[in-house]
């Protein structure tokens, strides 16, 4: 018996195994489901958009305001889009790409941490990596965010790479600057570029060769990073002072951020977890070394970005992610020299909770395929209104399988390893996840999709809608729209919108039902069935309003006077509301 249950691999887990945990971690959640509310509906409907014959230079929603989007999450996603549109609908395969730009930020982590520490641990880092619980949920949506940390990455192994090999660091940090600014704008490019210079802070690092191959990487990735707003400057310069516009509103201090900082540090708390207290560790132990590169360079980049996260508006878990890769290269060192008694605590932790919490889920997904316990069903029917489960044998079996490993991992993996509870947190989570999306996928695509509410405003829309005008919709809404009907709406108070005979307001539970103002019926009214705060109504008009009368979608189809006129492919924001056309090789959505 002790045979049979004896670890087969070193430990931790690396090569092969390391591998193959990363792709239990990564491909659950990728495919099958719907493009969910916020990032990852907005950034499938731009990749839908571009390959509809939108302009490739400027990712936009349709709609009469230009919103600035990066283009390097659009260009992935288009790319997969294509490569696998006759395999999976149009949104897995977008997702996809965020497969590969995941499977990309662990390698570079990964590298970065070789580099810094010693091959011993790096895997390690990508243990605490796929640990981190904050980094979860967004790694498996649209590849944005997770693109900007890949770029990150980048730079943080092409400066480790300097003092060995200057010329192949300077390369690689200068496509992560480039790759972060095409991620996210200015902010992208200041979180890498100041890495750079770097060198000339740490003494160990401050040698000819090393500077010339820092000022190369800084040199190049600052020109890879412009030539897309050239390009866009001499293409479509209107749309450029649009997005540089959209870049300088960062830019500008707000008015807390002491307030922002408390709050990051109390989110911080549960979304780094397990790297927050492992690099804590680290820190202590380096307390009188903090000079020395493989401390200074994660606390740094930290640093770093934790003022550029605090200088944002508001505090957002995506922003977020970008204090996740310093604190996982910081805390990597502590995973395999933590003292026996916190490693035993972190170890029994990560035991006790996984397994309760993966309990819970095959409770909860008892509850609403057999209605036992009758209490949780009848709280999973008050949460999900109208939704029937139903029992799938190939996701059960799989959901099986994931217990019946962890289980087997937490009695096979060797007793007296430092790495036992490190490695556990990770093959927790992945345990925990895997189970997550087995059992309870269906249950959360319909929580978070808006298909049926879109579906059932288009029943409604007259014959003859002509262009719509909306009133308070944001661009999850907006891009849903887009995406499952072909429904395309303008923002309300402009002057195409003007024109529009219908009106779509989206309204939250505090707000009383008040009519757009005389000359408006109500033709719908609806919401998503699990969501209690937003409502939805459509109004058409009746009557002269604004000293108008309705007039014929065809009014606003002309650009205003002195605007850019845009290519044909962009009217169809303003046409009468029809699905789009197929595209050759993308299925349906």
């Amino acid at each position: 018996m002790a045979a049979f249950i004896r670890y087969p691999f070193a430990f931790p887990p690396r090569g092969l195994a390391l591998g193959l945990l990363a792709a239990l971690y990564l491909l659950p959640g990728l495919t099958g489901h719907d493009p969910w509310k916020t990032d990852d509906a907005v950034h499938i409907a731009l990749v839908q958009a571009m390959l509809q014959g939108g302009n490739w230079l400027a990712p936009h929603l349709p709609g009469d305001v230009y919103t600035s989007f990066p283009p390097l999450p659009v260009w992935l996603g288009a790319l997969f889009a294509k490569a696998l549109g006759g395999l999976l609908p149009l949104h897995d395969a977008i997702r996809v790409a965020t497969g590969a730009a995941g499977a990309l930020l662990l390698y570079l982590l990964g590298q970065a941490s070789a580099e810094l520490h010693g091959r011993d641990e790096a895997p390690a880092t990508v243990l605490i990596a796929m640990g981190c619980l904050g980094l979860v949920t967004p790694i498996h949506e649209a590849p944005a965010a997770i693109l900007l940390l890949a770029g990150f990455c980048a730079s943080l192994w092409g400066v480790t790479l300097l003092p060995r090999r200057p010329f192949s660091g300077g390369l690689a940090a200068s496509l992560g600057i480039a790759g972060s600014f095409l991620s996210a704008g200015l902010t992208g490019l200041a979180l890498t570029a100041p890495l750079a210079l770097l060198p000339l802070l740490l003494k160990p690092w401050r040698r000819p060769l090393v500077l010339r191959g820092a000022l190369f990487g800084l040199t190049l990735g600052l020109a890879f990073s412009l030539a897309w707003p050239l390009a866009l400057a001499w293409q479509l310069p209107e749309l450029f002072a649009g997005w540089w516009q959209q870049q300088e509103t960062p830019l500008h201090m707000p008015a807390t951020p002491w307030a922002n900082l408390l709050d990051y540090l109390k989110l911080l708390a549960w979304f780094a977890w397990p790297a927050l207290p492992l690099s804590l560790w680290v820190l202590w132990r380096q307390r009188r070394r903090l000079s020395q590169p493989a401390t200074a360079l994660p606390l740094f980049a930290f640093l770093l970005a934790l003022l550029l996260a605090c200088t944002g508006s508001e505090v957002r878990n995506v922003t977020a992610l970008s204090l996740l890769p310093p604190l996982v290269l910081l805390a990597a060192p502590g995973a395999g020299s933590m003292r026996r008694g916190a490693a035993n605590a972190l170890d029994w932790f990560a035991m006790m909770t996984f397994s309760l919490l993966i309990l819970l889920i095959w409770v909860g997904w008892l509850a609403m395929v057999a209605g036992f316990p009758a209490q949780i069903a009848a709280n999973a029917a008050r949460l999900l209104p109208g939704f029937t489960l139903v029992s799938r044998p190939v996701p059960v079996a799989a959901a099986a399988v994931l217990a019946l490993g962890w289980i087997w991992l937490i009695f096979a993996s060797p007793r007296r390893s430092p790495w036992r509870g490190t490695s556990h947190w990770a093959a927790g989570v992945i345990a925990l996840w895997g189970t997550v999306v087995a059992l309870w996928l269906p249950a959360i695509d319909y929580g978070k999709s808006y298909r049926p509410m879109v579906e059932d405003l288009a029943r409604h829309l007259p014959a003859d809608a002509g262009c719509i005008a909306g009133r308070r919709l944001g661009p999850a809404q907006i891009a849903s729209l887009r995406y499952f009907s072909g429904i395309v709406t303008l923002d309300d108070g402009t002057k195409k919108a003007s024109s529009c005979n219908l009106l779509l307001v989206q309204t939250t539970d505090r707000d009383n039902e008040v009519s757009p103002g005389d000359g408006w019926k109500k033709l719908w009214e609806g919401r998503r069935a699990s969501d209690r705060h937003e409502h939805f109504r459509l109004y058409r008009a009746t009557a002269r309003r604004n000293g108008r009368t309705p007039s014929s979608p065809d009014d606003s189809l002309a650009p205003p006077s002195g605007q850019h006129a845009w290519p044909a492919q962009h009217h169809a924001r303003n046409t009468p509301v029809f699905p789009p056309p197929d595209l050759p090789g993308v299925n349906k959505p």
